[in-house]
């Protein structure tokens, strides 16, 4: 199962400065995390038990560093993430190191640049990278899925609406799409949500 999501400022750490927000983009990235919440909680305790879950942004790593990470990131994502596993579900790293690090030195190299042309550098290196980047990471989540979610195993993926993952896992697996937390919805309910923000 797939829900796209949109990613709060806590949950982007050191970085949210650097990416412009309005206080009602976090207000939307909120009510749909409790919205996500609210539907989770309807779901059955054995379906929940063993029920594998990925999560955009979470590396593929150690026990010991998931676990610690899972204890202190301090958002409404993580939130959800901490009830899933009380709950019996299994977290999965499920991002490169190496991307999500390059992604966070582009961004950061544009934050912290310390003159106009500088910042203009960081962020052409940024642009000229940032697709494939994109793809790069969407190819190891469905390649991590693959690899880790058994036959007759059920999986849960949290991923940005940013990301294109379904095409790559079409024909390994049966995808499914809460119609509530659709993706084309999402993404219309947003793309309103920044039109009325711009009138």
């Amino acid at each position: 199962m797939i829900i796209p999501i949109i990613h709060t400022a806590a949950d982007m750490a050191s970085l949210t400065s650097s990416i412009p927000r309005d206080q009602k983009d976090e207000v939307f990235a909120l009510a749909l995390w409790e919205k996500v919440f609210g539907y989770l909680r309807h779901w059955s305790p054995g379906f929940l038990k063993g029920l594998k879950v990925y999560q955009d942004g979470l590396p593929d790593t150690s026990e010991d560093n998931l676990n610690k990470i899972l204890a202190q990131a301090q958002s409404k994502n993580y939130d959800v993430l901490r009830w899933l596993r009380i709950s019996g579900a299994v977290i999965m790293g499920t991002e490169s190191i190496h991307l999500l690090w390059e992604e966070y030195q582009l961004s950061a190299d544009r934050h912290h640049a310390p003159d106009e042309e500088s910042w203009a550098q960081a962020t052409l290196k940024y642009l000229n990278r940032k697709d494939q980047l994109l793809a790069d990471r969407d190819a190891y989540i469905a390649q991590r899925i693959d690899s880790t979610l058994m036959p007759g195993e059920v999986g849960l993926l949290f991923i940005g609406l940013g990301h294109n993952i379904q095409p790559l896992l079409e024909g390994r697996m049966r995808l499914r799409e809460p119609g509530m937390f659709s993706h084309d919805r999402l993404s219309a309910e947003w793309r309103r949500e920044l039109v009325c923000q711009n009138v």
